[in-house]
């Protein structure tokens, strides 16, 4: 529909049955669709073509059976192939069923049907079973439990490795959870889209989300301007929260927001710490004082990329400025994985793990992985050994000697993580939650006892 815009947002059939399409999400446009010919063109208004600020056209019918469009601040009703600039349209009709009662809502296993000559609402319910969710992310939370958040919907779930029991906590409004941390025994869960904040107390026997204080979890509400996605999450100095995102849909330049957990609100934002580019990983190193993290090359949905490779930075919370960049391994499209342990930074590029040395500033050392890192998914356990997984395998590190220890492929592709409980590593493939035992961690264990 479009040479170079990636999203059709929105569908509309006017009452000659021609097809209007809403267009976006770096530049809007709208553009009609002739289903007889298959023949398309853009018939948005040539004063409003690249008006900047406004990303993505939306088409909708309304109640006068016209179809109208929305672009900014503009409202348009589309005659056929001619677009003319309204200052009000009518609402947008009911959705209605055959014998003419409303839908009021609907909901996952729910919907209310309206009786438009009594005007009473009935709720109505139904059971189904399908695959699961697809989970998308894994942390460690309270009491060293796993918890993860599916996508589309964002249900979010825990496991107890102690009891063995999983238990679906609740539902909350975004599409799914991006990163997670525990703070003072509580759980921060940060959600696309929008980088909305929510505080969770496993100690409250409820889930009941919403922004009031009697809520649990309770939402904090967006961490700032330039994320979307808020991919990374990691506690630094004097205990605040860093989160580094992906920008907004036909944005470039995503950001770095400071939480602080005593205010429980963003008290510093810091767009574009990587020009044009995404955040995709974030580590403390206590030792230098310094925030790592890496970019994607990459921003939000329906940009292209305009920067060649991405980076590996570091930033100064005292200073409040970035003070190292650069390109670790050429032609890198992101850093997934980054990881501050006994006074070195590791990073992930691809099917590399570099040692980073943070006062000289520079790679000491370059590892081969077991295939290419997954996001987010590097950790160091009790015993020293970095884990860290990829889209096949479980690997375990030497982070002294940089050395591979082990290396297990997984009987399933590994989609997401990633949680690393005692002597097992926690992941997500499809809509099921896999545990690996760590063998050789327990064989030491046992060697030192």
């Amino acid at each position: 529909m479009h040479p170079t815009e990636m999203y059709a947002r929105s569908l509309a059939v006017g009452p000659t049955g021609k097809v209007y399409v809403g267009i976006g999400t770096e530049k809007g446009d709208l553009v009609v669709l002739d289903p007889v010919t298959g023949q398309h063109r853009s018939i948005l208004p040539e004063r409003l073509q690249g008006a900047k600020g406004w990303s993505t056209v939306g088409v909708s019918r309304r109640a006068d059976g016209q179809v109208y469009a929305e672009f900014g601040t503009n409202l348009m009703r589309l005659d056929d192939e001619k677009a003319t600039l309204v200052e009000r349209g009518p609402d947008r009709p009911a959705l209605k069923l055959r014998d003419g009662r409303e839908v009021a809502a609907f909901g996952r296993g729910t919907f209310s049907l309206k009786e438009p000559a009594t005007g009473r609402t009935v709720e109505r319910t139904f059971k189904y079973a399908g695959a699961g969710d697809h989970i998308f992310v894994l942390g460690v939370g309270p009491s060293n439990c796993v918890y993860g958040s599916t996508a589309m919907p964002l249900e979010v779930f825990r496991h107890d490795p102690r009891s063995g029991k999983s238990e679906h906590l609740g539902a909350m409004p975004g599409g799914e959870v991006y990163s997670m941390l525990e703070n003072d025994r509580r759980l921060y869960l940060c959600y696309y889209g929008g980088a909305i904040m929510n505080l969770y107390d496993p100690a409250k026997p409820f889930w009941k989300f919403g922004p009031t204080p009697d809520c649990n979890p309770i939402s904090l509400g967006g961490v700032g301007d330039g994320h979307l996605r808020p991919r990374a999450m990691v506690r630094g100095l004097n205990d605040r929260i860093y989160i580094g995102s992906e920008p907004p849909y036909g944005e470039l330049g995503g950001a770095l927001a400071v939480w602080d957990p005593r205010q429980d609100r963003t008290v510093e934002n810091y767009r574009h710490i990587i020009t044009n580019q995404s955040i995709a990983s974030l580590a403390w190193d206590p030792a230098s004082g310094l925030l790592f993290g890496g970019s994607g090359n990459y921003g939000g949905g329906g940009t292209r990329a305009v920067e060649k490779e991405a980076k590996f930075f570091a930033f100064d919370p005292k200073r409040k400025q970035k003070i190292f960049e650069a390109a670790l391994v050429p032609g890198a499209a992101k850093y997934p994985a980054t990881f501050a342990a006994q006074g070195k930074v590791f990073t992930t590029a691809g099917d590399k793990l570099l040692m980073f040395d943070p006062q000289a500033m520079k790679v000491m050392k370059t590892l081969a992985l077991p295939g290419a890192q997954l996001d987010i998914s590097l950790g160091r356990h009790r015993s020293g050994r970095l884990v860290g997984l990829t889209a096949k395998a479980v690997y375990e590190l030497d982070p002294e000697k940089m050395e591979i220890l082990h290396t297990t492929n997984a009987p399933v592709p590994v989609n997401c993580g990633f949680a690393l409980i005692d002597d097992a590593v926690y992941f997500g493939s499809k809509a099921e939650l896999w545990r690996y035992s760590l063998p050789s961690l327990d064989a030491a264990n046992r060697d030192s006892k």
